[in-house]
Order: C-alpha cells, then structure tokens, then sequence
C-alpha cells in the first residue's frame, strides 16, 4: 500500500500546512485577531492554502492557545462504528499538527527546525488518541437486533448453516472472494468504485445475517461473524475515500491483516459445524 503508507501522508498533511501556517503567521489580518472566516475579502483569502485551512481548521480565533482538540476528542470518546465512518481523522491530525505548530511559534521556537515533515514520529505523535479510535471496531453486536431462536435442534441449525451460505452466495460479488485486487486497483489506479461495491457486498451480507432466525447455542458465533462483517464494510468504507482521508485509510489498511485473519477463522468455524451437523 505504497500510496498510503504514513510518508505519503505526512507529504501531504505537512506540505499543504505549512504553507498555510506561513501566510496565517504573516497575516496582519490575522495577527490583528481576525477570524479565518472574516478575512474572506482579503486577497489572501484567494490563495489556496488559506482557502484549504479555511475549511480543514474549524477554529474561529487564531489568537488563542491552541486548537479545543480536547472537546473534539471528547466529543470521539461517545461515538460507535456507524458515527465513525462521517469523521474526517485527517482533519483531526491536521488540527493537531497546527496546534503544535504554533503553540511552538507562541513559544520562541521555530516550528519548521522542530517539526521535520520527513519524521514519521511526527504523524505517530499527532495521531495520539485518534489511533486508538480503531478500537471502535471492535464494539460488540447489540443482541436486541439479533433474532434468536430457542430451538436447537438439529434440523434447526442445519437451516441456519444452509441460509447463510445461500445468503453469503446470494448478498456477495466476486469482489468478496478476492478483495487483493480492489487494494490494487487503489494503488495504482486510484479506483475505488470497487472498494465501494466490495463494502456494500459486505454490508449486504451483514444485513442479511442480521434478519436471519440463529438457535441461541450458536449466538455467539453469530455474533462474533456479523461483527467480522460490520469491520470490513466500515475499512472499505475508509479505503474508498483515502483521497479525502488518508488517515482513517491508513489506520484501517493496518487493522486488514487481523481481520482477515479472524474471518478465515469464522469461515472455518462454520465448516467445522457443517461437518459436525452431516455426522449426526
């Protein structure tokens, strides 16, 4: 995943922002404690780097301290897996380089000797708690929308095996069955309609697992399989708008190897009770 790897990221965040930083530093409109917004007749509202950290940056006073990163990621503290997918984590990072950016320049320090944009601790750093948000992923399926059945019966978990597999066969896309390709495509086309189409295949399948009747000795199996599904949607989700997040991207491509790892597992768990089923 050479075009998301955390360089490319850093060339992106830091070449862009820096160049913003300068104009917003040398600014007497700004300087003077102009907002970002009330400049917009100035001439160097027409540059595209102020016009980028116009809409990245959602603080309205440049004079204070720093960024209120605190409230946003307090506000990141209380969301699930479905709010995840509308956060923009490299407006998040990009907020969180500025603020140190120009706590820097409050401080004496010049901001472009300490920050080397060739340094990848500085993303790492950055990054901090947003890291950390790839553990919403692992947020446990809600058993109220789970349909369970009380009959446990042999006949009756044979129908559960043979529904899923009809679901898995009916809701899916060749995508489904080799998703390398779609990484590829990614890579070197930047193409990601069929990371999109992959996500919906996964979505599908979820949805129809989601509506499927499971006997009560298998719930956690059930589970622990719509959860592998909600996983992989969402990091699909997230590979198809690198272009607009590479952050989230970046973070999610690195959860791919355990995912993966998990759903050859739960593909494996249902052979072994398909197996079990045939025998008695």
């Amino acid at each position: 995943m050479k075009s998301i790897k955390i360089a490319a990221i850093i060339l992106i965040i830091s070449t862009g922002l820096a160049g913003a930083y300068l104009i917003v530093k040398n600014s007497p409109h700004i300087n003077s404690g102009e907002t970002l917004t009330e400049k917009s007749e100035n001439k160097l509202a027409g540059l595209s780097p102020i016009r980028w950290l116009e809409n990245l940056v959602s603080s309205t006073d440049a004079n204070s301290s720093s960024l209120n990163m605190d409230r946003a990621k307090e506000q990141l503290q209380n969301i699930n897996s479905d709010d995840l997918k509308s956060i923009n984590l490299t407006k998040l990072l990009a907020e969180s380089m500025f603020t140190q950016m120009r706590n820097l320049d409050q401080s004496g320090e010049n901001p472009f000797e300490t920050l080397n944009p060739n340094d990848p601790k500085i993303v790492q750093e950055a990054v901090g708690d947003i890291q950390n948000l790839v553990s919403i992923l692992n947020q446990p399926i809600n058993e109220k929308d789970i349909k369970i059945s009380q009959d446990n019966s042999l006949a009756n978990k044979g129908k559960y095996l043979e529904v899923t597999a009809k679901i898995i066969l009916n809701k899916s896309n060749e995508l489904y069955k080799n998703p390398i390709e779609i990484l590829n495509k990614v890579v070197d086309s930047n193409d990601t309609s069929e990371a999109n189409q992959l996500a919906n295949a996964y979505q599908n399948v979820f949805n129809g697992l989601l509506n499927t009747e499971v006997p009560s000795d298998w719930l956690d199996f059930h589970k622990r399989h719509l959860s592998i599904l909600k996983k992989f949607e969402i990091t699909y989700r997230a590979i198809a708008d690198f272009q607009n997040d590479p952050v989230k991207a970046y973070l999610f491509i690195q959860a791919l190897p355990e995912l993966t790892k998990a759903d050859v597992e739960i593909k494996e768990e249902f052979y072994k009770k398909s197996l079990e089923i045939e025998k008695l």
